[in-house]
């Protein structure tokens, strides 16, 4: 990622993320700017934490699921993404990851069914 949004990712963690040194804390610091990276990777390049909107958390859980991660590791992830949601007052934006799932196997149904006619 960017080297001014990895900073302010860190600044945001730093501020909101708890007791410094406890293990959450790590974690949030080893996790969220890994998600951030996924994102950047794919070329979305968000100029601040605040910038995280619907079309990322999308974006995110095909990432997971094309890299086949084993679905605690995906629900991990998708707490933190519930976390850095929470921090920048946007909360109600993140669905159960369940519901990101459904609606990624029900559009490659309806590929698939296209390409089958």
């Amino acid at each position: 990622m960017g080297a001014e949004l990895n900073r302010q990712m860190r600044a945001l963690i730093d501020e909101r993320g708890g007791r410094h040194g406890s293990r959450i804390f790590e974690m949030h610091h080893s996790v969220i700017p890994r998600i951030a990276d996924m994102l950047y990777e794919r070329g979305y390049k968000l100029g601040k934490p605040a910038g995280l909107k619907p079309k990322h958390l999308i974006v995110i859980v095909e990432i997971m699921i094309e890299q086949r991660l084993p679905i605690e590791t995906m629900n991990l992830i998708w707490m933190e993404v519930g976390n850095w949601a929470a921090w920048i007052r946007k909360a109600d934006m993140v669905q159960p990851l369940e519901t990101y799932l459904k609606a990624y196997a029900e559009s490659k149904a309806e590929t698939a069914n296209i390409l089958d006619a």
